[in-house]
């Protein structure tokens, strides 16, 4: 497999690269949020991130414009992934392969390869069709994806405490259309911010953005349905006493 690291600049990194005016991870960072608000058509929020690359001008492309053509590279590079057979985290791979220019956003995954071993090694013959499958540290949600082609039915549920992760996740698992549950926060101190749920359909898969009291219900009830059960406590044990040759009563320990 060839390293993309050393390869060109991704498609949809070249498109977002030509908004001039702002950092890359700013720029990033937005184009998901709006890709987000555009399929959970949220137009207040969509319009509030877009107001501030300024009005159109005439003769000029718009970010707008740029931030749809990235998204149209992204589509595209999955369905040449569709037809190869292949599995690969495009987001992720931005994410990764730009960090070094920002070191404060530099932040890197487990490969693609080593999820999909994990995914072999967690998922057997023995798992339900349905099964539940979570992830409390998903970054760009690479082990819930590799997962999928095992158990396309599942429920698949992810936190995480940066929150353009947790959106690289989250559009991650709506374009695989499954039923899924992303939540932007902390799984250690059990803090749900927000995050968004997804539900496959047969037209693809939909998606509705989760306010903070409901990520914190969802959080608090997924990490209360994986700890143990109690189970009944166990009998005492009973111990004969026998009389000894000496006329005493000895019981064996």
């Amino acid at each position: 497999m060839p390293d993309w690291r050393m390869a060109a600049p991704h498609p949809a990194t070249q498109e977002l690269r030509k908004i001039a005016g702002e950092r890359f991870f700013r720029v990033f960072d937005d184009w998901l949020e709006l890709a987000l608000a555009a399929y959970a058509r949220e137009e207040d929020r969509y319009m509030e991130v877009i107001r501030r690359y300024g009005p159109r001008e005439a003769g000029k492309e718009h970010p707008a414009d740029h931030f749809a053509h990235a998204l149209g590279a992204i589509q595209l590079e999955m369905h040449k992934d569709n037809q190869t057979g292949t599995l690969r985290d495009h987001l992720g791979e931005i994410y990764e392969a730009e960090g070094g220019s920002e070191r404060a956003m530099s932040q890197y995954f487990s490969p693609m390869p080593l999820c999909r071993m994990m995914a072999f090694m967690l998922i057997d013959d023995s798992t339900p069709e349905r099964a539940s499958i979570a992830d409390p540290a998903c970054g760009s949600g690479r082990m819930l994806m590799a997962c999928i082609p095992l158990r396309p039915q599942g429920y698949f549920f992810g936190v995480d405490l940066d929150r353009t992760c947790a959106k690289m996740a989250a559009l991650n698992l709506l374009w695989r259309n499954v039923d899924s549950t992303i939540i932007w926060g902390d799984t250690l101190r059990l803090k749900g911010r927000g995050g968004w749920a997804t539900a496959s359909t047969i037209l693809g898969g939909q998606l509705r953005w989760l306010p903070e009291p409901e990520a914190q219900k969802l959080l608090e009830d997924s990490v209360r349905k994986m700890q143990p059960q109690p189970g009944p406590e166990p009998a005492p044990a009973i111990v004969l006493a026998r009389e000894g040759k000496r006329g005493q009563f000895e019981m064996d320990i």
